[in-house]
């Protein structure tokens, strides 16, 4: 459920951004803050763990992952996520045995309004 819940996010943020795309040097710059706004506040996420309670939810343990988060630009697109490391889908989503640390659909979710004004301000919206 919760994946589904993200990639429709993914999927309207897409659509709004495709209205003023392809290749525009504004499109451009609307697409550098959006991505860096979402890395950030994913990496931010993803630090808040390390000082969670093991117990709970576990600890980090390298930095691995925190590192690995950043945001590719290709054409008409854009990913936010982890792209490195192959463990980012078990932390995100959980295990049977571990539960889940989502850091990828909050980080959307809470900056929602604000890639909103972004791309009102580039005349997506």
């Amino acid at each position: 459920m919760m994946r589904s819940n993200a990639k429709a996010l993914e999927q309207r943020i897409m659509a709004k951004l495709e209205k003023f795309l392809p290749k525009s040097e504004q499109a451009q710059r609307a697409l550098f803050r959006i991505g860096t706004i979402l890395s950030e506040d994913m990496r931010f996420r993803l630090l808040r763990q390390v000082y969670s309670k093991p117990t709970t939810s576990g600890r980090v343990r390298t930095g691995r992952l925190m590192k690995s988060v950043k945001y590719e630009i290709n054409e008409d697109r854009m990913s936010v996520g982890s792209f490195d490391v192959h463990y980012a889908k078990y932390i995100e989503y959980g295990t049977r045995k571990m539960l889940a640390r989502p850091f990828v659909e909050p980080a959307y979710k809470a900056k929602l309004a604000q890639v909103r004004k972004i791309l009102a301000e580039y005349g997506a919206l």
